[in-house]
């Protein structure tokens, strides 16, 4: 926004103003790192006259998920998104295997699943946390099976935390829209009409 704002100027009253998420984030109670999603804009479509990219308000409502750790409110049985961290997803496809695998089994059945990791292949196969005894072929090997064992859940790697955080959140996005799409196109269909 301008450094010099004018009362007389919308773009200015506007460009502090946050553009509301049109859904809610749900995140487990059992979460150990949330997200927080405080740090989005808004998509190019709210920009002020003047050009500027308005921040994008995203509520979060924290909840008891049935697996996984992100959701959108009102679709928790059709949606669900599992978060780890390079420490998280060693430890996980050590000790906790077993357990794992079962949330697995419970992600393939939702109509969209991901298991969204913290660190990319290079740092996953490079750079495996310290006090790991669990060989980097063990978790390529395993993920790949997964994979092939699991066809309907999709694995996302990112290199970041923060970009990680971005793409949790636009998977759900997406779902809301097409959501939305598909709620739009049966009421059409149907000759409902929604003031």
């Amino acid at each position: 926004c301008k450094s010099d704002p004018k009362p007389d100027d919308p773009t200015d009253l506007e460009c502090n103003q946050p553009i509301i998420c049109p859904f809610t984030v749900i995140v487990d109670t059992r979460e150990q790192s949330p997200y927080q999603f405080r740090t989005f804009k808004a998509d190019a479509k709210h920009k002020t006259q003047s050009g500027i990219t308005r921040p994008l308000y995203i509520p979060v409502e924290i909840a008891t998920l049935r697996t996984a750790d992100y959701s959108v409110k009102g679709f928790e049985t059709e949606i669900a998104i599992e978060r780890k961290s390079l420490t998280d997803l060693f430890g996980t496809l050590g000790s906790g295997r077993e357990r794992f695998e079962r949330e697995l089994e419970r992600l393939s059945e939702f109509k969209v699943a991901h298991v969204v990791i913290e660190a990319d292949w290079k740092t996953i196969l490079e750079s495996p946390p310290e006090r790991t005894k669990l060989s980097p072929k063990s978790v390529f090997r395993s993920i790949n099976a997964w994979e092939q064992e699991f066809p309907t859940i999709h694995w996302q790697f990112m290199w970041i935390r923060a970009i990680a955080e971005h793409k949790t959140f636009r998977i759900l996005e997406r779902f809301w829209n097409q959501k939305q799409k598909a709620i739009a196109e049966e009421n059409r269909q149907s000759g409902v009409t929604i003031m």
